[in-house]
């Protein structure tokens, strides 16, 4: 900032609940030392646009909720200390990893790193971040979901996390164990992937309760080991699925939203039960079988489309 700019955002700043700076230049960083004068001044900062390659949040920050929207440049966020963060969210930026300093981040309950160039999640770089009920990683390069941690098993777990949101990644493998870390996890949106297999490698039990995987590559979904007692709520509109997973017998609560195609009348005929009671929803889609586009098949639908008497 030049001439009389800083005393004039200190004046702003005492005399309204809220201020907006459409365009600001510093001499040095619109982060760090800029941040450390007004500190005192702030809840929440807002960058709509943010140019510089590190975003550097100083040690002891009193800051509650810091969003940058757009920072193509950003590759890398620094924090020092800091037992006041509550919300961190970083849109359209460079950072390819997850940052190395969230642990310092203690009181954080919500990350949010959407439009980056991330490649994978490893659940160690956030395990010190034990607040966290929200996850959001949607619109990244994610290929894959890292667990490493040589750590007590009661200490490899995030006991407060409702929501993580890995929409629009590039995930070809669904792993349901690897879950099992978050004991209170009832929110799980994988959708948008290339998902080809969903499947469980080792017995878990998860307090899901729903669960996206829409338009996604799924022809293969095998749950077994995974006990989901809580679940209402399976999405799996947009697979190429020849059949209709077998969850309603250990489920009796799940609602199952698929696509018709290519589902075939003898796999969707003898589940008219679920389909009547609401609990199996299949969205139609264009079809040898049925030419209509777009609704939810009643009964009276799958005796014109599939010739059969129900």
């Amino acid at each position: 900032m030049t001439l009389d700019g800083e005393s004039r955002l200190r004046n702003a700043f005492r005399t309204r609940r809220q201020v907006s700076v459409n365009k600001m230049i510093v001499r040095n960083s619109a982060s760090g030392p800029f941040l450390h004068r007004f500190n005192n001044l702030l809840d929440s900062v807002v960058y709509h646009n943010y140019r510089e390659a590190i975003f550097h949040l100083p040690n002891g920050s009193t800051i509650t909720e810091i969003t940058v929207w757009r920072a193509p440049a950003m590759r890398a966020f620094v924090a020092g200390s800091n037992a006041h963060l509550k919300v961190l969210t970083i849109e359209h930026c460079s950072l390819a990893r997850i940052p190395i300093t969230l642990p310092q981040l203690t009181t954080l309950k919500s990350i949010s790193i959407r439009g980056c160039k991330l490649t994978s999640f490893q659940l160690d770089m956030v395990l010190a971040n034990r607040m966290l009920t929200t996850l959001n990683m949607c619109c990244n390069e994610i290929r894959q979901l890292v667990r490493e941690s040589p750590q007590p098993h009661s200490l490899k777990i995030l006991p407060n996390l409702e929501y993580f949101v890995l929409h629009q990644n590039k995930l070809t493998q669904l792993d349901l164990s690897y879950f099992e870390s978050y004991p209170n996890l009832t929110n799980i949106d994988i959708s948008n992937n290339q998902i080809t297999t969903v499947r469980t490698l080792a017995p878990v039990r998860l307090s899901v309760v729903h669960l996206n995987l829409m338009r996604n590559q799924i022809t293969t979904f095998n749950i077994t080991g995974c006990n989901m007692p809580n679940i209402t709520s399976l999405l799996l509109t947009g697979n190429p699925l020849t059949v209709v997973p077998p969850v309603f017998e250990n489920y009796p609560n799940m609602h199952l939203t698929m696509s018709w195609h290519p589902l075939i009348c003898e796999t969707l005929l003898p589940l008219k039960v679920e389909i009547l009671s609401s609990k199996l929803k299949v969205q139609a889609v264009s079809s040898a079988q049925c030419t209509s586009l777009h609704f939810f098949l009643s009964l009276k639908i799958m005796q014109e489309c599939c010739g059969q008497s129900l």
